[in-house]
């Protein structure tokens, strides 16, 4: 029902299903509607949106080398490991 209402031209969680999977470069699973093997599906998309999650950070720290440094500070810190 919700993918009726998105083709009609209706925004909805559904669209924004479709723009990301697109996106992404999995838009046949949603022409599709189906995935042969669902593990793997699931695998490979959630690689493409960590790989991108990366990307973006270090995108953010090349721009920010101040932020970049409390960051990883900051987690040091967390974890208890000393830095010198």
């Amino acid at each position: 029902m919700l993918v009726c209402y998105d083709r009609s031209g209706c925004h909805n969680w559904a669209t924004d299903v479709r723009v990301n999977l697109y996106s992404n470069g999995f838009g046949y699973v949603w022409e599709a509607q189906y995935v042969d093997n669902e593990h793997l599906f699931l695998t490979q998309y959630l690689q493409c949106i960590k790989d991108q999650y990366v990307q973006h950070w270090h995108a953010s720290c090349s721009r920010n080398k101040k932020m970049c440094i409390m960051l990883i500070t900051y987690f040091f810190k967390l974890r208890g490991i000393l830095l010198l």
